[in-house]
């Protein structure tokens, strides 16, 4: 069970804090003995109540070191993706649906990687890779700047940082 206070991955909502752990006292939920969550995203001014027994993916946030030390990796790689196939859309969902910091900057760095490849033959990215790559950003930005103590923007620039100076590496 996650404590007042602490910050979470919750669903689609991305990092969240969680302010209270309670029985409803809301309209909708009379008569439940379900103790809920009321979630704060970091992003946005809603409220979520969830059970604290929810089926929704809900995970700790990673360490400032597990951020370091990913980010770190990326610095340190010099090999380009195996795999840039035209439509990763599937995997990409999966990736995006389990919130894994690796998985995201996977996404992130493999799109990065297609765009730059298709903008030297004079193509571009499909809508949906562009969707694809905003999301992953914006979940993999949000969860940084919590446990590195950042704002928003500073951690946007650096993994653009990050992924920049590995696609100079890689890209042949």
């Amino acid at each position: 069970m996650f404590k007042i206070g602490e910050f979470v991955v919750y669903g689609h909502s991305g990092v969240c804090q969680v302010t209270s752990i309670d029985y409803p006292e809301l309209a909708f939920h009379v008569g439940d003995k379900k103790l809920y969550y009321k979630l704060e995203p970091v992003c946005s001014t809603e409220v979520i109540y969830t059970p604290v027994d929810t089926k929704v993916l809900m995970r700790p946030v990673i360490s400032s070191e597990q951020a370091r030390q990913l980010l770190d990796r990326v610095r340190e790689e010099s090999k380009a993706p195996a795999d840039v196939r035209s439509n990763m859309q599937d995997e990409y969902d999966a990736l995006l649906k389990n919130q894994e910091c690796t998985g995201l900057l996977r996404i992130i760095k493999n799109i990065q990687y297609k765009k730059k490849d298709s903008l030297q033959s004079g193509k571009k990215l499909t809508m949906t890779e562009q969707r694809i790559l905003k999301q992953a950003e914006e979940l993999l930005s949000s969860e940084l700047s919590v446990v590195m103590d950042k704002d928003l923007e500073a951690i946007k620039s650096i993994i653009d940082d990050v992924v920049t100076e590995w696609l100079a590496r890689v890209y042949v």
